[in-house]
């Protein structure tokens, strides 16, 4: 699914994109797990991943999973919503939510999740009906000795994963 919003010039000001996942399609599964390493080059970033899928872990996130105790065929994730500074439109962020939701709902969707570390995008997911499945406080998250993972990061920060029901 890939919504833009553009502005009177045409220029793109924002962007909702996901991807759709149907219960007992394999190929996906498998694709899901490989994907990254056959895009990419890894070999300088090996320590990036290994945090990646580590904070992934902690988070509990796994697409596939969320088949597992729900009563879904087909779900929705998103992989990126995000809008201009500069664009005029007050809310623009919800309403590129709500039309991707549409769009999920027309292509048969029953779930829709989310992995966030913006506050503000879970507050828009939120207000949209979003509920948190579960939170990691990223000032917290260190290796085995302690050392933070992510430096760069204010002490509020946290990596969040937020569902919502689509049948309804």
């Amino acid at each position: 699914i890939c919504i833009m919003a553009t502005d009177y010039k045409g220029d793109i000001i924002g962007v909702h994109l996901a991807s759709i996942y149907r219960r007992g399609d394999w190929m996906k599964k498998i694709g899901t797990s490989i994907s990254l390493d056959t895009m990419f080059d890894w070999s300088n970033a090996a320590e990036a991943r290994e945090v990646h899928d580590k904070l992934l872990k902690l988070l509990g996130y796994n697409v596939w999973g969320l088949f597992d105790g729900q009563d879904c065929q087909v779900v929705a994730g998103d992989l990126l919503l995000c809008t201009s500074k500069e664009s005029p439109f007050i809310g623009l962020g919800t309403e590129l939510v709500r039309h991707g939701e549409m769009a999920a709902k027309e292509k048969e969707c029953d779930l829709a999740f989310c992995v966030t570390t913006d506050s503000h995008t879970q507050g828009i997911l939120r207000d949209n009906g979003y509920t948190l499945r579960s939170v990691v406080v990223l000032y917290d998250f260190r290796d085995e000795i302690g050392n933070r993972y992510l430096k760069d990061i204010d002490e509020d920060s946290s990596a969040r994963v937020l569902c919502k029901n689509l049948k309804l």
